[in-house]
């Protein structure tokens, strides 16, 4: 007879499995969608969370209460058979989820999950009372319990996995919830038809109702892509959308004062697109640091890592420079595809390119994991307001790139200025130059720039003018940047707004980002509105401006037309120091001196030049020289 009693048991344990599926199910489906309005935050997160516990908390203290020890009398107390409130249970979860999936409000969301929590208790008691009826001992009952709650677990890890990798890469998040729904009504209308004490009449009357109320339901609500998206301004279109196991993506076309512009979202979130600003910051965040590169080395990056890949347009203007070798590292395949589909005229089908190669994984995961060194790692990152994005601002992953460097390589960060706080914003410079010493911020002026490069090494930085230029005016570079009217090595040395002395004074002792201590995982999220935080910060680096490059240019065309001027080298030795290029401002006030050992002017501005660079003992000496 026990043999008999446990295999009636089972279908109760298969619900058990069940229940736990469809919940988290739900609950990954319904963190998608909330991303899609709200963004993806650590508080988006925690609110999906909180009303699908509180559900469950409210659910188990209710119906726990109500059902009390056994089935005789959790049907006196209800006053209807369990058929009937397992039907209800099953009929209010799905009702209850189509309205929290479509149309976002949490507390309907609780409503999903109170029923969910319902019909747990419901099993739990139906197991009870078959262990009594079958007069099953203590031991035999508990291990009873524990299948009940490890079946449970399993069939919670079954329906993330499922809700993740397969039902919303497959059937969109859309028609995954109306199918998790339909099952439940189902289930419901099933329970409903099994009582022998309804008439079939009834039942066809209440089936017939449960089905039409769902049916109300999912239609009531948009159910195209265009409801997932927020399109923006009036008259802009969606022209292409995605949801994969990583990530939904889309691709909006609208106007600007430019022409038609088209713009790549993640999850709500614009990461790239054709128009001014977004592809000024695409192609610097290649050219910029491969041209620091090529300056102190002396010659061609030869292997490069890209964080993300956006558009294409970045592994493009890369490519640009001759034997560089790009891997692109993304997380979401869809990115590729809108990328292929949308923006071959700014990646100009860099896909198919031998020296480049893309490759689906974790950025922090690849650059943890790989054996090869680079010359240049380019992180192409999200706002770090958005969930997991902070974590490749963080002095962990800093630490990990510069494990991955060539002696000369440099590793370039995207780093917003537009809602993050003063204070954050210091913490990201201070994590960074805690870990490469040698590090500057570039600011293109071009346009309403809305970020900044933040590129570091672990030697001083070194600009050969000469090789600058060389490589600016490389066929394919120049080509490139032309596309910006930016084709001129000056314009772009001009972007240089913060050296490592001015990073340090500004950031001071602001606290680190860690992954043990995830700041602005937090912080960032409460950092204020976009035009604030953008006004508040870039006032705040801006002072740090130091004398322009056309100065330079002109210094340029006047040593040229006569190498004898040496006030015209003792000027661009200022100049260059003031950037940081300490080599090339020594190399001229040498030149100076040679030309005119006698001027005071000659020996006072390498005094200058020696204590910017922390050489004391050398700046006293010329600093007596000039008293003479």
């Amino acid at each position: 007879m026990l043999s008999n009693s446990r295999h009636r048991g089972w279908p109760l344990l298969a619900l058990f499995f069940l229940s736990g599926a469809g919940a988290l199910t739900y609950q990954v489906i319904w963190v998608r969608m909330l991303g899609l309005t709200f963004g993806v935050s650590a508080f988006a997160v925690a609110t999906v969370l909180a009303s699908f516990m509180a559900g469950l908390a409210l659910g188990n203290w209710y119906f726990g209460t109500r059902a009390g020890a056994s089935i005789v009398r959790l049907r006196e107390e209800v006053g209807r058979p369990v058929g009937h409130l397992y039907a209800a249970n099953n009929i209010g979860a799905a009702l209850g989820c189509l309205a929290a999936g479509f149309m976002l409000i949490m507390w309907l969301g609780v409503l999903g999950t109170l029923y969910l929590a319902a019909s747990i208790n419901l099993i739990v008691e139906l197991i009870a009372w078959r262990m009594g009826a079958a007069r099953m001992d203590p031991a035999r009952a508990a291990h009873a319990i524990g299948a009940a709650g490890g079946l449970n677990t399993l069939g919670s890890i079954a329906g993330s996995l499922a809700g993740a990798f397969v039902l919303t890469p497959v059937l969109g998040m859309y028609r995954a919830v109306l199918l998790l729904s339909c099952v439940n009504l189902l289930l419901g209308i099933a329970a409903i038809a099994a009582d022998a004490l309804i008439t079939a009449r009834k039942r066809f009357v209440i089936a017939t109702g449960v089905c039409v109320a769902a049916a109300a339901l999912a239609l009531v609500t948009p159910h195209t892509a265009v409801f997932w998206r927020n399109l923006g301004a009036p008259g802009n279109k969606l022209v292409y959308y995605q949801e994969d196991y990583a990530a939904t993506v889309s691709v909006v076309e609208g106007q600007s004062p430019q022409g038609p512009v088209r713009t790549l979202d993640v999850d709500g979130i614009p990461v790239a697109g054709t128009d001014f600003m977004l592809r000024t910051t695409q192609k610097m965040q290649a050219h910029i640091p491969l041209l620091l590169y090529e300056s102190g080395a002396g010659h061609c990056a030869a292997n490069i890592l890209a964080v993300g890949l956006g558009s294409g347009g970045t592994g493009y203007s890369a490519l640009t420079h001759d034997s560089v070798m790009v891997t692109c590292v993304e997380l979401a395949p869809a990115v590729a595809a809108a990328a292929r589909t949308c923006f071959a005229d700014v990646n100009h089908d860099v896909f198919s390119n031998p020296r480049y190669r893309l490759v689906f994984d974790d950025g922090r995961n690849f650059v943890a994991s790989t054996r090869e060194r680079y010359d240049a790692i380019l992180t192409e990152s999200v706002h770090p307001i958005y969930a997991g994005n902070a974590s490749l601002y963080t002095r962990d992953y800093f630490a990990a790139c510069r494990q991955k460097l060539t002696a000369n390589g440099v590793v370039s960060v995207w780093l917003p200025i537009y809602r993050i706080s003063r204070e954050d914003f210091k913490t990201v410079l201070n994590t960074f130059q805690s870990v490469f010493p040698h590090c500057t911020v570039w600011f293109t002026t071009n346009s309403l720039s809305r970020q900044v490069l933040l590129i570091g090494s672990m030697r001083p930085l070194s600009i050969d003018i000469d090789v600058w230029r060389r490589c600016v005016n490389h066929p394919a570079v120049r080509n490139d940047l032309a596309e910006l009217r930016l084709d001129d090595a000056y314009t772009l040395l001009d972007f240089m707004l913060m050296s490592e002395d001015d990073i340090r004074e500004y950031a001071g002792d602001a606290p680190l980002h860690t992954d043990n201590r995830p700041r602005l995982e937090f912080s960032a999220l409460k950092s204020g509105n976009d035009a604030a935080t953008w006004k508040q910060n870039l006032a705040g680096i801006a002072v740090y401006k130091k004398s322009g490059m056309s100065a330079l240019r002109e210094l340029d065309t006047a040593l040229a037309l006569d190498p004898g001027l040496a006030e015209a080298y003792s000027t661009r030795a200022i100049a260059c120091a003031g950037k940081g290029r300490y080599d090339d401002a020594i190399d001229d006030l040498n030149k100076a001196i040679a030309l005119a050992p006698n001027e005071p002017a000659a020996h006072e501005n390498p005094a200058y030049v020696y204590r910017k660079m922390g050489r004391v003992d050398l700046a006293a000496r010329d600093e007596s020289m000039a008293c003479r």
